[in-house]
This record gives C-alpha cells, sequence and structure tokens, in this order.
C-alpha cells in the first residue's frame, strides 16, 4: 500500500514536471534569464526520467542516467545560480573554472572511482552540498536587496527553496545508499528510487507553482532584480 502511494506521488511528480516544460516553452522569451536557463535542466531531466523509466521496467541497469542526471544538474543550476546573485562579481570572475573543475571530477568519477552500473554516491554528496551552498549564499546575497513584493523575486526566490528542500532531503538517501541492509538490491535501490521520486515531487511542484507566478504576472519591474540579476 505505502509502495503504491510513493508511486502514485513520483508519477505526480512527473506530471508537473511536464507541466512546468510546456509553460517554460510557450513563456520562453519572457521568462529572466536565470529561469531560462533551469528550463533546459528541466527537460534534460524529464527525457532522463522517461528513459530511466523504460530500462526499469524491461530490468536493466538505468544508474548510469543518475550520473549523467547529476552532471547535468550541477552544470544547468550552477548557471542559474551563476544569473541570480545579486552581487555577481565574485562569481563570475571565477565561477566558470569552478563549474568546470567539478565537471572534470565529475567525468573522473565515473570513470574510475565509481562505476557507472551503480549510484554515484559521492559524486552525488558533493553536487548536493555544492547547491545547498548556492542557496544559502543567495538568501545571505539577497537578504534587504531585493523586493519580494516582484514576481520575479518570489519566483526566484521559490526555486531557491525547491532546490534547498530537494538536495537536503536527497542527500541523506544517497550518502547512505551504498550501505543498505536489504539483501535484495533490486528492491533496495527500488525504495531508494520512491524516496527520491516523493522529494522530487515535492520539488516540482515548487518550480511549476513558480513558473505559474512568472506565466500569469510577467516580468517584474524592479530594476534591482531583472537589469542586474535576472
Amino acid at each position: 500500500m505505502i509502495t503504491q502511494i510513493l508511486a502514485w506521488i513520483a508519477n505526480v511528480g512527473q506530471v508537473f514536471l511536464v507541466l512546468s516544460v510546456i509553460i517554460w516553452i510557450i513563456n520562453y522569451f519572457r521568462f529572466p534569464k536565470a529561469v531560462q536557463i533551469l528550463g533546459y535542466y528541466l527537460i534534460l531531466n524529464a527525457i532522463i526520467q522517461l528513459v530511466a523509466y523504460l530500462l526499469w521496467k524491461d530490468s536493466q541497469n538505468n544508474l548510469y542516467l543518475l550520473h549523467l542526471n547529476t552532471f547535468l544538474e550541477f552544470v544547468c543550476i550552477s548557471l542559474f545560480f551563476r544569473e541570480v546573485y545579486v552581487k555577481q562579481d565574485y562569481f563570475k570572475s571565477f565561477g566558470l573554472y569552478f563549474i568546470l573543475g567539478i565537471c572534470i571530477f565529475l567525468i573522473f568519477n565515473s570513470m574510475f572511482w565509481e562505476p557507472t552500473d551503480g549510484f554515484n554516491t559521492r559524486a552525488k554528496v558533493v553536487v548536493q552540498v555544492i547547491l545547498i551552498t548556492y542557496v544559502i549564499i543567495y538568501f545571505f546575497d539577497a537578504y534587504g536587496k531585493v523586493d519580494l513584493a516582484q514576481t520575479d523575486a518570489q519566483a526566484v526566490s521559490l526555486i531557491c527553496f525547491g532546490i534547498l528542500l530537494y538536495n537536503s532531503g536527497s542527500l541523506f538517501v544517497f550518502m547512505f545508499s551504498e550501505f543498505s541492509s536489504l539483501a535484495d538490491v533490486r528492491e533496495s535501490y527500488r525504495i531508494i528510487w520512491m524516496i527520491n521520486g516523493v522529494l522530487t515531487f515535492l520539488f516540482q511542484l515548487i518550480i511549476l507553482i513558480a513558473f505559474l507566478k512568472l506565466n500569469r504576472f510577467g516580468r517584474s519591474s524592479d530594476p534591482s532584480l531583472a537589469g542586474k540579476v535576472l
């Protein structure tokens, strides 16, 4: 019963993802640049989720897609925050070098340390810690400088909260995935994916709400946000 409920929640999360992608496509040129970047990740993630599901239904290993998704997630969300930070100069000066360095680490990790047919636990933990740090920096950076009465600011803050919520919860799942006490490895993987599906549901719901705000109200007129940040 619980498994069925978790599966249903995970499936609804995918519906939210598809709706967000549709809204993003329709409003691409009206959306802030940071949200435009985030949308590319949502599309790629939707494709990965579909392929992963098809492979799982066919009893094939789909964990190599987790390696790919981790890589794309890091790149796209890093570029998202590169546009979002209020005081961008320090991040724009070295941000691309930092992103490139982590990308090299992720590639080498999948090649030599954590094989693509298993969980990329180390890489996932590193990426999630970085993304959580991005959000914390944003909230400190934006405090007192962003008008939350503006729609763009509300949407970006919601997206940041969603990123924080998902990665904080998912961090524990992948940190301890290698220490599962279940004898059935396939069952262990399935439960981990289900828990991650619930977190994804919450993340996609928050993203959808943020996109609906932007879709309904349009671009912000706040120059401190629309001009410098987005």
